[in-house]
């Protein structure tokens, strides 16, 4: 461009342009035949004018797919924060459900272990308040009856109900042994 406007500045102002610039012009619109230097200037002005359109279409597709690139990246960036974010509140949401159901089996448990102890005191019972030994056992069976089936339990509620069965045993043993005389 600026070997063209210094030709066109000479011609304008009747002069010789430089041949080197005149040189450069017929390197940059090479033509087949003898042509006027100003219409090798204008085929020079205007394939430059279209080097830099097909520059600025270019550079201005490349910023749109860039825009569009970086549009679909941040989409992206932002999906995988959303769904990160999901998944520590479904993971949140499982840990407190948990939580909750160990609580609920903790209770539970408590409360059975509680009936086994209030079972193991009317046993001991039976034994030191021989006028309520009735009321006494009833009240341990009935202890080891609201504590159901629980395998873990099983084992503890079997003992008290064998400690019931040999606590009955010695309290019929010893009143027979006092209606035979003996202690």
């Amino acid at each position: 461009m600026k070997a063209a406007l210094r030709v066109l500045t000479a011609i304008s102002e009747h002069h010789e342009p430089e041949q080197a610039d005149v040189d450069e012009l017929h390197w940059y619109a090479p033509s087949d035949s003898e042509r006027p230097l100003d219409e090798v200037v204008c085929d020079a002005i205007q394939r430059a004018l279209r080097e830099r359109e097909q520059t600025r279409k270019t550079t201005k597709a490349r910023q749109r797919e860039f825009a569009l690139q970086s549009a679909a990246y941040e989409t992206a960036v932002v999906t995988s924060s959303r769904a990160r974010a999901q998944d520590r509140e479904a993971e949140r949401a499982r840990l407190v459900r948990e939580h909750g159901q160990r609580r609920e089996q903790y209770l539970a448990v408590t409360a059975k272990l509680k009936r086994l102890g209030i079972a193991l005191q009317a046993t001991e019972a039976m034994k030191t308040d021989a006028e309520n030994y009735s009321a006494n056992a009833e009240a341990a069976r009935t202890m080891l009856q609201s504590i159901g089936e629980d395998e873990a339990l099983s084992p503890i509620a079997q003992l008290l109900r064998a400690q019931i069965r040999l606590t009955e045993a010695l309290i019929d043993g010893e009143q027979v042994l006092k209606q035979s005389g003996g202690e």
